[in-house]
C-alpha cells in the first residue's frame, strides 16, 4: 500500500538496486481505479527498471515522469511493486518516492489502502488472488482473511471507515480496524463495515460508528482486517480522520 494524502502531487521514483546480469528489477507505482472494474486495472503511473554497471556497488535509478501525478483518493487506490523476473540476480536496496504535500493539508484526511497490499493473516490458509487489481479471497469454502499495516497519526480523531468493492455474490465482505495496545496480547475492534446486496458496480460502504476514536501511537499500533468471501473483488480501504491541531510527536 501507499500512504498518500488527498491532494498531494508525486514528483519521481527512485530505485536503489545492484544488478549482476542485464535482468534487472522493476519498481512500479500504480493505481486502482474504483470507478470501473475490468482491463482498465491497474493503472501504471510510473516505471523504473534497474541495469548494471559493471561493477559491484548499488546504484540509483530515477524517473520524473508521472501519469496522473496529483492524487484522487475519491477515485483511485494507490500502491507500488516491486517485480524480480525469473533469473534475475538484482539486489533492491530502497525504493523512493518523492512527493509534494499540499497546503494547509487536507482536513479531514483520510488514509488508504489499496486490497492488493493486503497480506493472508495464515498464510497457509488465507489464499488470495488478483483480479483486474483487486484482491479476490481464493480459500475454498472461505471466507479468507487478511491484513494491512496503516498509518494514523498521533492525535488524529478516526471519523469513517469504509470498504470499496464489487460485491456481485450471495456472502459479503467485512473490513476491521483494529488497536493493538502495546503489550497485549490480541487487540479489539474500532470499527467495522460490511458489503451488503448484490450489484455488479463498485460500491462504497461506510461506517461513521468509531469506539474510542483518538489515535494514540504511543500506547497502540493499528491495522485493518479484511475478511472476504471467494468471488468478491475488493478494491480497498480507507479511514478518515480529522488530524491534530498540532504536529504530532510520534507518528
Amino acid at each position: 500500500p501507499l500512504s498518500l494524502a488527498q491532494g498531494a502531487t508525486i514528483r519521481s521514483l527512485e530505485l536503489v538496486a545492484y544488478d549482476l546480469d542485464p535482468v534487472g528489477a522493476t519498481v512500479t507505482i500504480g493505481r486502482i481505479d474504483t470507478q470501473t472494474y475490468g482491463p482498465a486495472n491497474p493503472q501504471v503511473l510510473a516505471s523504473v527498471t534497474s541495469s548494471t554497471f559493471g561493477d559491484f556497488l548499488p546504484h540509483a535509478f530515477t524517473t520524473s515522469t508521472i501519469t496522473g501525478a496529483v492524487v484522487d483518493l475519491g477515485r483511485y487506490f494507490y500502491y507500488t511493486s516491486i517485480t524480480l523476473p525469473r533469473g534475475s540476480n538484482s539486489q533492491v536496496y530502497r525504493v523512493q518516492i518523492l512527493v509534494s504535500d499540499p497546503f494547509p493539508p487536507p482536513s479531514p484526511d483520510t488514509a488508504a489502502v489499496a486490497a492488493i497490499g493486503f497480506d493472508p493473516e495464515t498464510s497457509s490458509v488465507d489464499l488470495k488472488g488478483n483480479d483486474s487489481g483487486t484482491l479476490v479471497s481464493t480459500v475454498s469454502p472461505g471466507p479468507g482473511r487478511f491484513i494491512a499495516p496503516i498509518r494514523l497519526p498521533h492525535g488524529a480523531t478516526v471519523q469513517a471507515l469504509r470498504l470499496t468493492a464489487r460485491d456481485a455474490v450471495a456472502d459479503d465482505a467485512t473490513a476491521r480496524l483494529i488497536r493493538v495496545p502495546n503489550n497485549a496480547f490480541g487487540g479489539t475492534v474500532m470499527a467495522s463495515v460490511a458489503t451488503s446486496g448484490s450489484a455488479t458496480t463498485v460500491r462504497q460502504f461506510s461506517t461513521t460508528t468509531i469506539d474510542t476514536p483518538g489515535i494514540d501511537s504511543g500506547s497502540a499500533y493499528y491495522y485493518v482486517q479484511l475478511e472476504a468471501p471467494g468471488g468478491l473483488q475488493v478494491y480497498g480501504v480507507k479511514v478518515e480522520y480529522e488530524p491534530s491541531a498540532s504536529s504530532p510527536a510520534v507518528v
